[in-house]
């Protein structure tokens, strides 16, 4: 489980074997939670860094008449409120899609990290250049393409973030997303969700059943969306380190 947040940095930079060990001893304080729990509520005092290290989760924003928006899922290994707790207080809400397991990180200590260590430094920055670089992919994907195009787009992310980290995925992956969590990841409504992932089912590009997930051919998939994964930034670490 810790696995996956180290490979996922580990994209960032060439951590040292010394660097592991830091990050690990950040992990210490972890916690089971539940399905549908808020872990993080807009306008909440930021205490803590979260870490996902089994499950998924996912910020959000809503609006005053009650409909909510997800602007991005927290997988496996993913952080969480680094940037945020220089900001004293969450702009935005973060509610677990699946059970899981998280750690808790003061972020002095992340600050204590990162003195005297560029690896961990450098590795921290790309994690959140990355959540930036989604975004926008995010903003594009709901923005500029039609229905079907934009989920198969979705999928086709989650299925290359899990795989990053070594979540096993050619038979399939877990899906914890409910219809109306995919309408509200993908700026659709319920119904043209239901009517685009049947779409794709008919065409043979997904199958989904029992909240998993299957792309029977991922390439195919990648064609109907142009799905180019250069955005999440995963080729491996550059030897020389930041400063």
């Amino acid at each position: 489980m810790l696995d996956r947040f180290l490979r996922r940095l580990a994209y960032g930079a060439d951590l040292t074997a010394e660097d592991r060990a830091c990050l690990n001893r950040l992990l210490r304080q972890t916690r089971v939670v539940e399905p549908r729990q808020q872990l993080v509520a807009e306008g909440d005092a930021v205490q803590r860094v979260l870490v996902m290290l089994e499950g998924w989760a996912c910020r959000s924003k809503l609006l005053a008449d009650g409909q909510r928006l997800i602007t991005d899922l927290i997988l496996p290994g993913d952080i969480s409120h680094v940037q945020t707790s220089l900001l004293g207080y969450a702009d935005h809400s973060v509610t677990t899609l699946s059970a899981g397991l998280i750690a808790e990180i003061n972020p002095a200590e992340i600050a204590e990290a990162v003195q005297g260590r560029p690896g961990i430094a450098q590795a921290f920055r790309w994690s959140s250049l990355q959540t930036d670089s989604i975004l926008r992919q995010w903003l594009i994907n709901n923005g500029r393409r039609l229905a079907a195009p934009r989920l198969a787009h979705l999928i086709c992310e989650i299925q290359a973030r899990l795989q990053a980290v070594g979540v096993p995925v050619e038979d399939g992956f877990p899906w914890p997303l409910r219809q109306e969590e995919f309408a509200d990841a993908a700026g659709l409504t319920p119904v043209h969700v239901n009517r685009s992932i049947r779409v794709l089912r008919d065409d043979g590009l997904i199958v989904l059943k029992q909240r998993w997930m299957h792309v029977p051919d991922p390439e195919r998939l990648a064609a109907l969306c142009d799905f180019k994964p250069d955005y999440l930034h995963l080729a491996p670490a550059r030897a020389m380190v930041m400063r």
